[in-house]
Parts: structure tokens; C-alpha cells; sequence
């Protein structure tokens, strides 16, 4: 069987990545930095990318990682 990770799942894309996995039976793993799954995964996993000790955590031994963890918008108007 595939298992995968989708860190960024509680993003626009992830989300819609772990739907379509999850509707095509693949075995996945739901991360994100939020305490709790938008959509209600109880195997999801809480992780901070940037702190070595929680991704400790990971269980990297998988067939396919998607990365979609990413900060969209911007502070600075560009036109201003």
C-alpha cells in the first residue's frame, strides 16, 4: 500500500490533496501547524517545520512526501 505526508494540509491545496487521497483509499498522514485537521483527520499530526524537535515526530519512511506549507499574501502593497 502507498502511505504518503501532505505537510501544509490544512492549506488550500493540501486540503484538497488529502481529499483526493483519501477518496482513492491511499494511506496518508495530514500535517500542519495548527493545533487540530480543518477537516477532522484524527491521524493528523501537529507540526512546526521550522523546530528540528517537532519534527521529530515525522515518520518520513513513506512513499511520497507533498510539501504545501507556504504563508500566501503579503504585508506590503506594491502599488502604493
Amino acid at each position: 500500500m502507498i502511505k504518503s505526508i501532505v505537510i501544509g494540509a490544512n492549506g488550500y491545496i493540501g486540503r484538497h490533496l488529502c481529499h483526493f487521497l483519501n477518496e482513492s483509499s491511499v494511506d496518508f498522514i495530514p500535517v500542519g501547524i495548527e493545533s487540530q485537521s480543518i477537516d477532522d483527520y484524527e491521524n493528523y499530526l501537529q507540526v512546526d517545520i521550522t523546530d528540528k524537535e517537532s519534527c521529530k515526530v515525522l515518520d518520513i519512511n513513506t512513499d511520497f512526501v507533498y510539501f504545501f506549507s507556504a504563508l500566501t499574501g503579503t504585508d506590503i502593497d506594491i502599488l502604493k
